[in-house]
């Protein structure tokens, strides 16, 4: 599986495709009651074969159509092979780790001011459950169902068991990851394959971004981040099985809330600083957000009621997998945008965000506007001065 870096737009594979394109396109029905997720199709075929192609966008159709996206209800059980990422497919290797010692002294400071315990641990059900061969999970309610976009959907969950023996576990979050619902626009059919399929996503590639980057973010888990438990394949109650990981429950506000706008302006302005921690924490991690928006930014108050953020949402970040391939972060400018609110509705104040936002660290050379005010990191090489033209 090609990773963000090194994504081949033409899926050239050394070996040819998979499947003989001369072969028997096979009946439609055929693929509608076989096929259950995009890497299902062979796309080195799919982007040079119209008629395969084609017939891509008639089994999302039919999906649409006859499927719910929602797919797991309160009560559900849903059975699920611990790691079963991993044992399906390698996983990425970045080139960079993340070091405390990396991070300026104030970030450190505020991830241990709102650091919170891990819940599954407290329970000893987080090392048992990582090195299971499979577990149970209860539906409890639905989080989010995701955009239309999206391919998404969030639940609220407990364990139920562990490798069949049962236990009482805390509330947990289960992100399914179902690209079958991914929008995509009609072909214009006077258009190549190739360009139809140009945006496609598949599920695996998504949560392995995601589930490498809460790895490298380990050392920072149950702060600005949530604790992370792993990437699993899940079977739902019709025999759907799809890829999903489980986190951390976090009771916090969204940005577009009423009780939002109604913290103090202390609160906001102690969240918004918060907000910039885990920005330079992204950068300093090598992790790159490429969707930013005001969803994965949740408001958190901790026990010591210091109020913060919790990013969530990191399925379309990428690291450095091949030094020889520029890599660049621009979370500083992707957050403030979020937070600004020119990526969907939020309850910040924005002139609080302005004061209170700080500054862009030196090694980013994106410039911010938001309501007239520049961000721009400051010049780092000062001590260079210019030669004197005679």
């Amino acid at each position: 599986m090609p990773d963000d870096s090194e994504f081949d737009e033409d899926h050239i594979l050394p070996e040819g495709p998979p499947v003989n394109p001369q072969g028997d396109i096979p009946n439609d029905h055929i693929i509608f009651d076989t096929y259950i997720r995009h890497s299902d199709f062979d796309f080195a075929t799919l982007v040079r074969d119209r008629e395969r192609a084609l017939q891509f966008f008639r089994w999302k159709d039919h999906v649409r159509k006859k499927q719910e996206k929602q797919v797991a209800n309160p009560g559900n059980l849903l059975h699920a092979r611990s790691n079963g990422l991993v044992q399906a497919m390698p996983q990425l290797k970045p080139c960079y780790t993340l070091n405390l010692s990396d991070l300026p002294s104030e970030t450190v400071a505020h991830l241990q001011s709102v650091q919170r315990p891990c819940p599954l641990s407290i329970a000893n059900l987080r090392e048992k459950s990582l090195q299971s061969s499979n577990f149970t999970l209860k539906i409890l309610s639905v989080v989010a169902k995701g955009s239309d976009r999206g391919i998404c959907t969030v639940y609220q969950c407990r364990l139920a068991s562990i490798d069949g023996i049962e236990v009482d576990s805390p509330i947990l979050c289960l992100k399914l990851f179902d690209d079958r619902f991914q929008f995509l626009e009609l072909p214009d059919e006077e258009e190549e394959p190739a360009r139809w399929l140009r945006g496609l996503v598949q599920a695996e590639w998504h949560i392995r971004q995601e589930d490498t980057a809460y790895k490298t973010l380990n050392m920072v888990q149950g702060s600005v981040f949530p604790w992370y438990y792993g990437a699993h394949l899940f079977t739902l109650p019709n025999g759907l099985t799809l890829y999903g990981m489980l986190l951390e429950y976090i009771p916090g506000l969204p940005l577009d809330s009423d009780g939002v706008r109604a913290l103090s302006t202390e609160r906001q302005i102690q969240f918004i600083q918060s907000c910039r921690h885990g920005a330079r924490i992204l950068d300093v991690a090598d992790i790159a957000q490429h969707d930013w928006h005001s969803d994965q930014i949740l408001v958190h108050t901790s026990p010591n009621e210091l109020t913060h953020a919790v990013l969530l949402d990191l399925a379309s970040t990428s690291q450095t997998i091949n030094p020889n391939k520029l890599h660049a972060c621009h979370n500083f400018n992707g957050c403030l945008m979020a937070l600004s609110g020119s990526l969907g509705p939020v309850g910040i104040k924005a002139d609080l965000l302005l004061e209170n936002y700080g500054t862009p660290d030196p090694w980013d050379s994106v410039i911010s506007i938001v309501k007239g005010k520049v961000f721009a990191a400051s010049d780092p090489f000062t001590f260079i001065q210019p030669l004197e033209q005679d």
